[in-house]
């Protein structure tokens, strides 16, 4: 194990092990937050909730995941959901390939004749979707394992607590976090008092509630003794900066079309790439002016009754933009929709039953209840 560096400015305690975890042990029984998947611990809950949790806040997590557990309370009742139902229990999320490798993940166990996830840390890296932070949060908060559980929180932690210029994301970084942590776990696993699940969990939350990005709490802070970032007064130092890489941008202009009979022409998106398998409503590459608007929508076999323009809106997506002015259009079918793609024409109620991207899932609910 190795420890922070030495010629830190302040008086650094005795470090060990033992003496962290005892500190966290202690700060996180008295201070954690009353979280719904922090109770009925099981392979399944805690799997969903870690997933649920990527790139996204816990307060916007709660109400999915107890809505999840409504749905579906076991992987066996979720491996008998269909993809659709799934993706529209996620929605407003985002990130969808998390949604679809949950029920991928869940239909290959069942198909194998099991009811739960595997504990072993090597197993659950074999399915899809579960990734060494995962497996690592799986095998330790719900089945007790010693293994560690790297995510941004852990690592800003581990990379103040240690002065590393570690960088969250960066694939060197997660494993030296991770190797320093399992170092720690085998040394204060000697202790019989030593649990792997307040470990991991007491890190994470520290992460969460004091030692965060912009704002550290370095005075409640049980670790701030031994913190080599803090007595060095240099926390924000670390962990580095990502490195921020410039988004792409593309046009769109987005078509809610009503017909005569006030159906909604709707398409379902291609099983991959950006978005697979959501559905959405008319979209055109770039932008279209209403004379434009008239021409395609002639082209496809429809006769333009009424355009409104409703709004610009911008969707920013972790690599790309969309640029977007939606149109709310009334229609005339005069036959067969003429496009590359399959449309529907669905009613407002069954429009909004299915999966959209909250890119325009706004847009479809105003004119679906107006």
């Amino acid at each position: 194990m190795f420890l922070p560096r030495t010629g830190i400015i302040g008086r650094m305690e005795n470090f060990t092990a033992e003496i962290l975890y005892k500190r966290l042990a202690a700060w996180f029984h008295e201070k954690q937050r009353t979280l719904p998947w922090r109770s009925k611990r099981t392979p399944y809950r805690v799997w969903i909730s870690e997933i649920m949790l990527q790139q996204t806040q816990v307060a916007t997590v709660i109400p999915y995941f107890e809505h999840w557990m409504t749905l579906w309370p076991t992987l066996k009742d979720l491996a008998e959901a269909e993809e659709d139902t799934v993706l529209k229990a996620w929605e407003g999320l985002g990130y969808y390939s998390r949604a679809r490798n949950i029920l991928r993940t869940a239909k290959q166990l069942r198909a194998e004749g099991k009811d739960e996830l595997p504990c072993s840390y090597a197993e659950l890296l074999k399915l899809p979707g579960i990734g060494p932070y995962t497996a690592g949060a799986v095998a330790s908060l719900a089945c007790g394992l010693p293994e560690a559980a790297v995510d941004g929180n852990v690592l800003r932690v581990i990379s103040r607590l240690l002065a590393r210029p570690w960088q969250a994301g960066r694939a060197k970084d997660q494993k030296a976090c991770r190797e320093y942590l399992m170092s720690l776990m085998r040394e204060a696993g000697i202790s019989e008092d030593f649990s792997p699940a307040v470990f991991n969990e007491a890190l994470i939350e520290l992460g969460a509630l004091l030692c965060r990005a912009k704002t550290a709490d370095c005075p409640h802070c049980p670790l701030r003794t031994f913190c080599a970032a803090h007595l060095e007064g240099e926390v924000f130092s670390y962990p580095l900066a990502a490195e921020k890489t410039k988004k792409s941008s593309e046009e769109y202009t987005v078509l809610i079309l009503h017909d005569e009979d006030g159906n909604i022409a709707v398409r379902k998106r291609p099983p991959e790439g950006l978005l697979a398998g959501l559905w959405e409503v008319i979209l055109a590459d770039g932008r279209r002016s209403p004379a434009e608007i008239e021409i395609l929508l002639d082209d496809a076999g429809l006769a333009l009754r009424s355009l409104e323009e409703l709004a610009s809106k911008k969707h920013v997506f972790s690599h790309l933009i969309w640029e977007m002015r939606v149109y709310e259009a009334e229609v005339q079918r005069k036959g067969a929709f003429n496009s590359d793609e399959e449309i529907f024409w669905r009613s407002p109620d069954e429009v909004l039953s299915l999966p959209f991207s909250s890119a325009l899932s706004d847009y479809r609910d105003l004119c679906c209840r107006s």
